[in-house]
């Protein structure tokens, strides 16, 4: 039978798994089978759910869950299917839960096998009901605890997502885990930076830091610091900007994955601090770096206000051309607003009137629409011609810190 014929027929109302807050309702997850298409979708809501009922049993009961040849219907029915290649090693560990002969780490690992593909293939739901039962069946490893509260917050499930961050942090104490530790720490604050609770944010991200550093964490002292910069610049205390940065290029290392992520927001700090020539630097060499569509029209929207503010003209342009060219992208409409409202205060830097207005006009349009409060006063302030002066920043002989920056892009 066809996939699509099947999906109603395996469709069963669940329990939610998201508490309500006060002042919410609970939020059921998308079904497996809807959100993946074809039969691997088929597949995957038959190993989630076999997966989250081991889960929710205690071990000495696993063995009475399921019929005798339920496994091997499961390997027939994978039979013929286009399974993608990341997701065949993990289904067939799953099907072992079938006749209970996997220890927990292995269904846990495989769990996060899937979680981690549905990420990357954009089906978010997926990702949660998989680290969901990775963190409830397997309490011998933290780092389930974290990647659920980790996608529990990309979906807006905050409640649910700070039990599971805290949940994390007992988790990885109580274990040993000093890195899962740390995380815990990084992602609770990060939730409350979501709800703007920026002293709450910064005392998370310093635990972290604190963690870190005790157990000897470097990559997550670096992430820390990573963390602590974006809500200092956020809260406008960027005094301690460029040794905060230093420090954490110093534990990150040249080579590694987030340096480009930490160049542009130390670059957006400086923006902030009225340093636009500094910035203009390092925001040009990140444009030869490979980002996904979302992080690109923010890299271009704050090229766009450096350029700007640095009395760039050609450069302004292109980089108007290009942010106008990805608007009506899908991948972008969480930032795009943002981005017209950082190429606004370019614009009315170089007393381009027109394109100030059109801009700040759509930034606010959107900012309002998404409850985005901090940009839609920012696109209101252009329009209303009170937005802070635009600053190229002071004339440096020396600067080292550029420099390091831009000899790692």
């Amino acid at each position: 039978m066809p996939a699509a014929q099947l999906a109603p027929l395996l469709y069963v109302p669940d329990t939610p798994i998201f508490p309500a807050g006060p002042g919410t309702r609970p939020r059921y997850p998308l079904p497996v089978v809807r959100e993946v298409p074809g039969e691997v979708g088929v597949l995957l809501f038959r190993a989630g759910r076999a997966a989250e009922l081991w889960a929710s049993v205690e071990p000495e009961q696993r063995h009475v869950l399921f019929a005798d040849g339920a496994a091997d219907a499961r390997v027939s029915a994978m039979r013929g299917v286009d399974i993608p290649p990341d997701l065949v090693a993990p289904l067939d560990v799953l099907s072992g839960v079938l006749t209970n002969r996997v220890e927990c780490m292995e269904v846990a690992r495989a769990c996060i096998a899937v979680a981690d593909w549905a990420e990357r293939e954009g089906y978010p739901d997926t990702a949660l009901r998989f680290a969901h039962a990775a963190a409830t069946g397997c309490t011998c490893w933290a780092y389930p605890a974290y990647r659920t509260g980790y996608f529990a917050r990309k979906l807006a499930h905050r409640w649910l997502a700070k039990e599971w961050f805290a949940r994390t942090i007992g988790r990885a104490r109580a274990l040993g885990e000093w890195r899962t530790h740390a995380l815990g720490f990084i992602g609770m604050g990060n939730l409350r930076l979501d709800r703007g609770n920026l002293f709450g944010a910064r005392e998370m991200h310093l635990k972290a830091y604190e963690s870190a550093k005790r157990h000897g964490q470097r990559e997550m002292r670096a992430w820390a610091l990573h963390d602590l910069i974006a809500v200092s610049v956020q809260a406008g205390a960027t005094a301690q900007l460029d040794p905060k940065a230093s420090e954490a290029l110093r534990h990150y290392g040249r080579t590694h994955p987030n340096v480009p992520a930490l160049a542009h927001d130390l670059a957006f700090g400086w923006l902030e601090r009225g340093e636009a020539r500094r910035a203009l630097h390092v925001l040009l060499a990140l444009r030869a770096h490979q980002f996904g569509p979302a992080r690109r029209v923010v890299l271009v929207g704050n090229i766009a206000r450096a350029a700007g503010c640095s009395g760039e003209r050609r450069l302004f342009a292109e980089a108007l051309a290009e942010l106008l060219s990805s608007a009506s992208d899908t991948a972008v409409q969480d930032v795009i607003g943002a981005a017209f409202v950082s190429a606004a205060r370019g614009a009315a830097a170089l007393g381009d009137s027109n394109h100030a207005n059109s801009l700040a006009t759509r930034g606010l349009e959107i900012a309002t629409d998404r409850g985005e409060r901090k940009w839609a006063a920012a696109a209101q302030a252009v329009l209303d011609g009170t937005a802070p002066p635009c600053e190229k920043g002071p004339a440096r002989e020396r600067d080292p810190l550029l420099r390091r920056v831009l000899a790692c892009l």
